[in-house]
Formats: C-alpha cells, sequence, structure tokens
C-alpha cells in the first residue's frame, strides 16, 4: 500500500513538472572560451541524473575491486576453518571408537588448518599413548604447550595423566609434585597426585599429603578416614629398622585410629620382631577385652611373655565366650606348650582340630607328642598335617 502511495506522489510531481516544461521549457547553455552549447532544461537534468548514477555506479565497482583481496581471503579463511572443523569432529570420533591411527592422522592434519590447535595436539597425544608410542606422545604435548602458552598448566596436568596411563608414574609424580607446588588449592590436581601414590604403595608422601586432603576437602568423609587408616595400616605392616621409628609411628597415629584391630594387628607383628612381646600381649588383650577380633588371637599365642601363666589364664577367660574358636584353642595350645603343660596343650590343639583342620595345629600337636615321647602318635600326626597341604592320593 505504501509503495503505491509512493509511485502516486512521484507520478503527481511528474506531470506538475511535465505542465510547467509545456509552460515554458527553459534552456541551459554553456559557455567555454569560444565554443557554446546549449540544450533544453530537461534534457540538461535528465543528463545530470544518468552521469551522477554513472559516476556512483563506477565508484561502487571501484570499491569492490578493491576489496576483492580481502572478501578471497575471508572465504577462503572461512573455507579452512569449515574443513578444520570438519577434520577435528571426525578425529574426535574416531578418538571415541578407539580407532587411534585414523584418529591421529586426523587431528594432525587438522592442526594445519586450525587457528587454535591445542586440542588437535592434546588428542594426538592420546592416541600416541594408547599406541605405546612414547616418543610421538610427548612431541605432541610439545606442540600443545607452544602452540598456546596461557594454557601450559592445562597442558602439563594432561601431561601427568597420560603418563600415568602409560606407567611412567615418576615423570608424572614430578609434574604433579610442580602443579600442586603452584596450585596448592586445586582440588583435582590433590586428587590425582593421591591416585598415584596411592599406586606406588607411598605411604609416607600419602602421610605428608593427608593434611592437605583434609583442608582442601578433596575427599568425602568417609573416604578420607578409609585412606587415613589405609595408610597407618601400611606403614605400621611395614618393616621397621628401629623400634623408636615404630613407637613414632604409633604414637602419631590419631587416638580414634589406634581402636582399630587392622592397624593394631600391624604394630604388634612389628613388636613381636623386636622382642617386645610383653607390650604386644597387653595391647592385644585390652583390644580383645574390649572387641573380639579373631585376627589378634594368632598374635597373643605368638607373644612370650615373662608371665606365660597368666597370659595362659587371660586366654582361658576369652574361652567361656569362644567355646568354639579354633584360632584361640590353637593360642591356648601354643602357650600350655611354653608352659610344657603337655597334657592342657594336647586337650586344646585336639579341640581345635576337631573345629579346624590346620597344618600349624598339626605340627604342634606332634611336637607335643614329641615330648612326651609317644612317638607313634607324633608319627601319625605328622603325617595327617602333611596331607592337610596336599593330596597325595
Amino acid at each position: 500500500m505504501r509503495r503505491i502511495i509512493f509511485y502516486l506522489i512521484i507520478l503527481f510531481f511528474a506531470v506538475l513538472i511535465g505542465l510547467a516544461l509545456k509552460v515554458d521549457a527553459g534552456y541551459v547553455l554553456i559557455a567555454y572560451h569560444h565554443w557554446t552549447f546549449e540544450m533544453p532544461l530537461w534534457f540538461a537534468v535528465i543528463a545530470g541524473i544518468i552521469f551522477f548514477l554513472l559516476l556512483h555506479y563506477f565508484l561502487r565497482l571501484f570499491h569492490a575491486a578493491k576489496r576483492t583481496p580481502l572478501r578471497w581471503h575471508a572465504w577462503r579463511k572461512t573455507r579452512r576453518e569449515n574443513k578444520a572443523s570438519l577434520l577435528i569432529n571426525c578425529g574426535l570420533l574416531e578418538l571415541v571408537k578407539g580407532d587411534w591411527g585414523k584418529a591421529e592422522t586426523l587431528l594432525k592434519q587438522n592442526a594445519k588448518y586450525s587457528s587454535k590447535p591445542l586440542v588437535n595436539y592434546l588428542g594426538c597425544a592420546l592416541a600416541a599413548q594408547h599406541q605405546a608410542v612414547d616418543e610421538r606422545m610427548n612431541y605432541y604435548l610439545n606442540k600443545a604447550r607452544q602452540s598456546d602458552s596461557k594454557e601450559k598448566t592445562a597442558v602439563d596436568l594432561y601431561s601427568a595423566i597420560l603418563q600415568q596411563h602409560g606407567g611412567q608414574f615418576n615423570a608424572s609424580l614430578k609434574i604433579l609434585q610442580r602443579l600442586q607446588k603452584n596450585a596448592p588449592k586445586n582440588q583435582y590436581i590433590l586428587r590425582l597426585l593421591k591416585d598415584l601414590l596411592v599406586k606406588q604403595k607411598a605411604w609416607n608422601d600419602l602421610l605428608n599429603l593427608l593434611p592437605k586432603l583434609k583442608k582442601y576437602r578433596v575427599l568425602k568423609v568417609g573416604a578420607l578416614a578409609q585412606l587415613e587408616e589405609e595408610i597407618h595400616q601400611n606403614l605400621l605392616a611395614s618393616k621397621q629398622d628401629k623400634l623408636k621409628s615404630l613407637e613414632k609411628l604409633w604414637r602419631d597415629i590419631p587416638r580414634q585410629l589406634k581402636k582399630s584391630s587392622k592397624l593394631l594387628q600391624g604394630y604388634c607383628n612389628n613388636l613381636l620382631v623386636f622382642e617386645q612381646d610383653e607390650m604386644a600381649a597387653k595391647l592385644i588383650a585390652e583390644s580383645l577385652s574390649r572387641q573380639w577380633d579373631n585376627n589378634l588371637v594368632p598374635i597373643y599365642g605368638l607373644a612370650k611373655t615373662k608371665s606365660p601363666g597368666k597370659q595362659l589364664a587371660i586366654a582361658e577367660n576369652w574361652l567361656k565366650n569362644q567355646r568354639n574358636n579354633p584360632e584361640l584353642l590353637f593360642a591356648l595350645g601354643q602357650i600350655a606348650i611354653r608352659l610344657t603343660h603337655w597334657a592342657k596343650a594336647s586337650e586344646y590343639l585336639i579341640a581345635s582340630l576337631n573345629l579346624q583342620e590346620s597344618p600349624k595345629t598339626y605340627a604342634a600337636l606332634g611336637y607335643v607328642y614329641e615330648k612326651t615321647e609317644d612317638f607313634q602318635k607324633a608319627l601319625a600326626i605328622f603325617k595327617k598335617g602333611i596331607h592337610t597341604i596336599a593330596d597325595f592320593k
């Protein structure tokens, strides 16, 4: 509707101009030296309009021609980016499929066209790691660092992950320790460092890392408590050079954790190595009086205290609630042997064998029969013990 009104207005003014020219057409005179040009006014107006239109389109054509190289470069850049996008998508899909060789080829090819090839090189590094080609993996990681210096931390972190997966634990550890110093609050770095130290069974390093894991809440409360117990358990179970080192380890353990029978088991086993049988027997007796744990009973039986009679009385008291416990009966037999109470020792050992056959129990009972010079029975018991180890039938 607006267009129709516009055309009607133009038509109206054209008619007015035409009527005016009919009354007085007018003319235009141009003089230059001895040259003169005369033309009707309407012709001059139309010629001027045509001239300005031609000039306008010429100038537009000139500017378009001038911008042609820029447009050409822009078109090439867009085409290159589209090609790069297609290649990186294909490369990432091949990574997901596990076709490492093809993925590496596509991502490497794409890096030439990409303005930010960081992701390409990281993908190539992953593909090379899965092909067990560490040299190429390290090459791509270096290219990734060079491609974007601002993301050096991210590349180093990814490098540590790849090296850990490839079994290069020491190299990965160095990177993670350096990153952790630069970003001490980073939970992800702390978690990776913790996982690596657990794999390496570096319990002392884990013990030093534990305060940071607590402070920055890297793990949930339950998982953190489990890790702490595991660290102390393995440290106590490991061989110690000096008794003082062992005692310090035990002192440094949180009070609540000392109630754990697993920790006590490792500590008491080491106490026996350092001939601290009295302390081991005392700690086990206190622990079993609070809560029973069958794993502590054999250690109690092995402890050679200065008062084996008292030790036997304590164990016999436990028998009231653990009447059918073969481990406790065996421990009682061991203590009775040290007291040279042969009748009592054989009684406990036979009761233990009736509940559960075991080579160690047969060996102890055979020893009792030897001491009482009942060699025929001793021989028969030793034979039965051998048959529990291997069936010769």
